[in-house]
């Protein structure tokens, strides 16, 4: 046993064999005692090496503690042990097994490279293809800056040139005897019910009940995919997203002078996001909704003025400004009609079924000039439509009735042939007077302005690809503007509610809605989605749903919307009476946008 001395040197170490045994007074030693001494001898001589080290084996040292004592003898060979465990820790490994361990290291962190390596080259080609799809899905960004517009470069200006130069000649139903019957019909239709309005009251022309909003859509989509494999078959890409920013107080100059110039290629993009300078709205569909709003309100008022590219038709729909030089802004206006159907957005102006017909290339019939002008019908057609009509309108006019256009407050008589001013109408050649007649009240002093017009959406959508895809001059009248009738019932059918307890003041919403006006109603809509006009199936074809909410307390605060959500937030009103003030001054005031 170790037993620390006072000097810092161990205590001598007691022969176990003589504990105890007599010895001291000179005994003789038995065999197990000598086997004892003998052990006790070699544990003193490799004593001082222990002590030197300073260790010592803890179970040899019990062993021969409890043999001492003579409860049992000592194991066998635990002094041996004991030395050997000692010298083995002592020892240090062998300078080859070290070689070999650091070898064996060097080899499994050059197989675990290898390994890295190739699963890198097998998965290469698999991350490659997945940042290709997704980069083609993205496509390419075309960025459009309406503060500095591009100047007409001379591919533009051919184009222009080109569309100006055309020839334009309206397609005309022959006017028969049966056409009468079939004019006399429709007149008693549409007598004292003609469109009147403004831009947001005035509602498309052509009847509505024949068209389904599902295969209007379908049209859409075929119209968009016809194109697009077009544009492949051309090898040219589509771009992944369209950008154009804008100052609002000139949005409709802008976008003109920055569409005119473009390739048409670049403008039917996947995604359409716009800018307008100095606001902090970020475009979730919410300020594109508001752009083609605002633009279509804008050509409506300058046409309203008479000093816009398009004017009002005596039917309260528009068309090119006859004597308009603007040629590039024509074709610009033809080419947002077209983005109108290609993102699926209204753009709210009124086209009559004439106007759509010019877009499809599709002959105009009685019913349409009847439409467009039933004053004209009613004194110049129909007399000379009678039998005997010729000499009855003669007497009438006093004078013979040559093939000259009717004179107008804007417009003098011309000539509809070649020697027109001395060729007499008779019997025999009446419809062929008529049929040149209509065509020129129709177009006949804006010929190269309507043929601008018209190049410019057939940029957009080719001719072939209208005529293929079979849709009328209704349906194409509702993809451009929308539907214009603001139904309430039908609103609040498909309208969400996501707050609770609020029932009294939805029920004043509701009653306010009803007591509006079309135009508040067209603006209500639009300070909540963006849009005055509804896509084609109507308020269920909103997307997102239109949804109102109802937050906080404080009366004083105007309602708010969310554009890109389409959704309303109102406080919670304590009376009819405020929410239909405070509603009346948030959607009189909601030009531009903070955060939407």
């Amino acid at each position: 046993l170790k037993i620390p001395g006072s000097s810092g040197h161990p205590a001598p170490r007691l022969r176990p064999g003589l504990i105890g045994s007599g010895l001291s007074q000179g005994g003789a030693m038995s065999a197990p005692q000598r086997d004892l001494e003998a052990r006790g001898q070699a544990d003193e001589a490799s004593g001082p090496a222990d002590l030197e080290a300073g260790t010592v084996a803890p179970v040899a040292g019990e062993a021969c503690a409890e043999a001492a004592s003579g409860q049992q003898p000592p194991p066998a060979g635990a002094g041996e042990a004991s030395a050997d465990a000692g010298a083995a820790a002592r020892k240090k490994a062998p300078l080859p097994v070290r070689v070999l361990c650091n070898l064996l290291c060097f080899i499994l962190k050059l197989v675990v490279i290898i390994i890295v390596i190739c699963v890198g080259i097998i998965c290469l080609p698999f991350v490659c293809c997945c940042c290709f799809m997704y980069y083609r899905s993205q496509g390419r960004i075309v960025v459009l800056d309406g503060t500095k517009p591009p100047s007409l470069d001379d591919e533009a200006k051919d184009r222009i040139n080109t569309s100006k130069n055309g020839t334009f000649a309206p397609r005309v139903e022959e006017f028969r005897n049966s056409a009468s019957r079939t004019l006399t019909r429709t007149l008693s239709k549409y007598a004292g019910n003609r469109p009147s309005g403004n831009g947001i009251e005035s509602s498309i022309s052509a009847p509505l009940n024949s068209v389904t909003p599902w295969e209007c859509s379908m049209k859409r989509e075929y119209l968009k995919q016809a194109r697009v494999k077009a544009c492949e078959d051309a090898s040219q890409s589509i771009p992944g997203h369209l950008i154009i920013t804008l100052e609002r107080e000139r949005a409709l100059q802008q976008t003109l002078a920055c569409i005119g110039p473009a390739r048409s290629i670049d403008l039917i993009a996947k995604g359409l996001k716009i800018n307008f300078k100095d606001e902090a709205a970020v475009d979730a569909g919410g300020v594109t909704r508001d752009w083609f709003d605002s633009l279509g309100r804008s050509l409506m008022a300058e046409a309203e003025r008479g000093d816009g590219h398009l004017m009002v038709l005596p039917d309260k729909t528009l068309a090119p400004r006859p004597y308009d030089e603007r040629f590039s802004d024509l074709y610009a206006v033809g080419r947002l009609i077209g983005l109108a159907v290609w993102f699926g957005i209204p753009l709210p102006i009124p086209l009559g079924s004439v106007t759509c017909k010019f877009l499809l290339d599709e002959p105009i019939s009685p019913v349409d000039l009847q439409r467009l002008d039933p004053d004209f019908v009613q004194f110049r057609v129909k007399p000379v439509l009678r039998p005997g009509g010729v000499g009855d309108l003669e007497e009438a006019l006093g004078e013979p009735l040559t093939f000259m256009s009717a004179a107008t407050e804007l417009r003098a008589p011309k000539e509809l042939c070649p020697g027109g001013e001395e060729k007499q109408v008779t019997e025999e050649n009446k419809h062929e007077y008529l049929k040149l007649l209509c065509e020129h009240h129709l177009c006949g002093d804006m010929r190269e302005q309507i043929k601008v017009l018209l190049d410019g959406f057939w940029d957009i959508f080719p001719k072939d690809l209208l005529t293929c895809s079979g849709i009328t001059h209704r349906e194409l009248a509702l993809l451009i503007s929308g539907y214009p009738s603001l139904d309430p019932e039908e609103w609040r059918r498909n309208t969400q509610v996501n707050s609770s307890d609020c029932g009294e003041l939805m029920s004043w919403f509701w009653d306010m809605v009803t007591e509006m006006s079309t135009e508040d109603r067209a603006k209500l809509l639009h300070f909540a989605t963006g849009s005055s006009r509804l896509p084609v199936s109507g308020f269920s074809g909103i997307s997102p749903k239109f949804n109102i909410s109802v937050e906080g307390d404080d009366i004083d605060h105007l309602p708010h919307a969310h554009t890109c959500g389409n959704q309303l937030v109102m406080p919670r009103y304590i009376s009819k009476e405020l929410l239909v003030e405070k509603m009346q001054v948030a959607i009189s005031n909601d030009e531009g946008f903070g955060f939407a």
